[in-house]
């Protein structure tokens, strides 16, 4: 298999991963969740935020188009 060839990470994993939409506010995976998947952002924003003791909602961050994301949970 040739490796990357002058294209990007993003590029690499779009060309072979498989395509899913999801609705807003839907929940793609929780802390603790084992996985075993790299997600790529094509389009649109994910939020990236934890649920605090008291119910509150933290957000640690976003995601945008050509964002990964889920790649340390699937290289543990």
């Amino acid at each position: 298999m040739r490796v990357l060839e002058g294209a990007t990470i993003s590029e690499f994993i779009s060309e072979r991963g498989h395509h899913r939409s999801y609705a807003p506010s839907e929940t793609l995976f929780s802390e603790g969740d084992r996985s075993e998947r790299i997600y790529l952002c094509e389009h649109g924003r994910i939020r990236v935020f934890v649920t605090l003791a008291s119910g509150r909602e933290l957000t640690l961050g976003s995601k945008g188009a050509g964002d990964l994301f889920g790649e340390l949970s699937a290289l543990d």
